[in-house]
């Protein structure tokens, strides 16, 4: 008899990959954070973010492996490998079937339509995000072709949905209706909090932002240069990290960076480790983020963690920053909203930051602390 139950999970991105956002890490830390009490096995592909022949390197490939105390399969995208992930799943001794995504064609389209109709193991789907508004309008039609096929299957119905927030519960109840089988389990955060740092040089009438995330339409970065734009006279520094994933849109957006007044700077200082993120984003005033939407936003809670308070949308599980003095969350629909605050920090000195930073860190503190995650965890994976 197995002390653990063991589940094998599909991902199609995982550690140690750099480029593929979040859903890595928010895998990596469930898997962490319940290794106690679960057994996961992962399989996933053996590259970088979109980039095939970008190969992982002094990994084991094609074969059951470690990596950071988590056995991973890393293997290469051909239809030998397709064929050796469905048959996992129907023949390992495995008692639930994990996928991290709903979209994907060769880690969760092709393995859930015939897991989901031709065997009766449990299966918990995770979308990540997927289902929000402005990820669903992205490459719509051949997502709609998808979704009807899947609700012709039923298998909207035979599933768990893991949702990380109320706003995606509320994103899948929208598109499946309520009668679906439905758990909230908050994502796991990095389990080590950095020490609170209020050292800070900020004077009013200037401000050091910092950008950290994927140049890519959905993360709205030309919004926020559009709001930057408008700041008259006050200095304002922005410094962008992150892979350039659309480079038709960054070319949009330097369009728009040569454009900005004098007192404006921006610069693109490139990609960053993620051992250095938090040291980086420590060094600015304001992480800002106008993305148009966000299952968790990793980047986002490490600025919290760093002490650092977040200028980001409201299309984020992050809400009511103001009153718990962390930041502001506001809407894409107004402008002078986001300009005026904006306009509010550029006005703070070095003793209102503070009080601002001690907020964003005791945010993090509160979300890294909730003591109920794990057992949310243990009723999901529970037969």
């Amino acid at each position: 008899m197995k002390s653990k139950k063991e589940i094998l999970v599909y991902a199609h991105y995982f550690l140690p990959s750099k480029n593929a956002g979040g859903p890595p890490k928010s895998l990596a830390n469930l898997i962490d954070g319940m290794k106690n009490q679960l057994k996961f096995k992962i399989m996933c592909c053996d590259h970088e973010f979109k980039a095939p022949s970008d190969k992982f390197t002094n990994i084991s490939l094609g074969e059951w492996t470690k990596y950071g105390g988590r056995k991973v399969i890393y293997l290469p995208d051909t239809w030998v490998s397709m064929i050796k992930l469905i048959r996992e799943g129907f023949d390992s001794s495995s008692d639930i079937i994990y996928f991290n995504s709903f979209f994907d064609v060769r880690y969760t389209i092709l393995p859930i339509l015939l897991l989901g109709l031709f065997s009766t193991k449990k299966i918990i789907l995770a979308p990540r995000g997927e289902f929000s508004k402005s990820a669903l309008d992205i490459k719509w039609r051949k997502k709609n072709i998808y979704l009807r096929l899947f609700k012709s299957l039923k298998l909207q119905t035979r599933i768990v949905w893991q949702a990380s927030s109320l706003k995606e519960k509320f994103d899948l109840e929208r598109y499946w209706g309520s009668c679906i089988n439905l758990s909230v389990l908050p994502i796991f955060p990095d389990p080590e909090l950095p020490t609170l740092s209020l050292m800070t040089h900020k004077v009013s009438g200037a401000i050091r932002l910092v950008y950290l995330a994927r140049i890519a339409k959905i993360k709205n970065l030309l919004n926020l240069l559009g709001s930057l734009k408008l700041i008259k006279d006050s200095k304002v520094e922005l410094d962008i990290f992150g892979p350039i994933e659309d480079s038709d849109y960054w070319k949009s957006c330097e369009l728009e960076i040569n454009s900005l007044p004098s007192n404006i700077k921006v610069i693109y200082r490139g990609e960053i480790e993620k051992e250095n993120v938090i040291n980086t984003i420590s060094s600015y005033d304001f992480y800002v983020l106008m993305t148009k939407g966000e299952n968790f936003g990793h980047t986002i809670y490490e600025a919290l963690s760093a002490s650092v308070p977040i200028l980001i949308s409201d299309q984020t599980p992050w809400r009511r920053l103001q009153e718990k003095n962390a930041g502001w969350d506001l809407s894409l629909e107004d402008p002078n909203k986001i300009n005026s605050a904006i306009e509010t920090a550029i006005k703070l000195n070095s003793v209102e930051l503070r009080k601002m930073k001690k907020g964003a860190y005791q945010l993090a503190s509160d979300y890294v602390h909730d003591s109920k995650r794990n057992e949310i965890a243990l009723d999901l994976f529970r037969s």
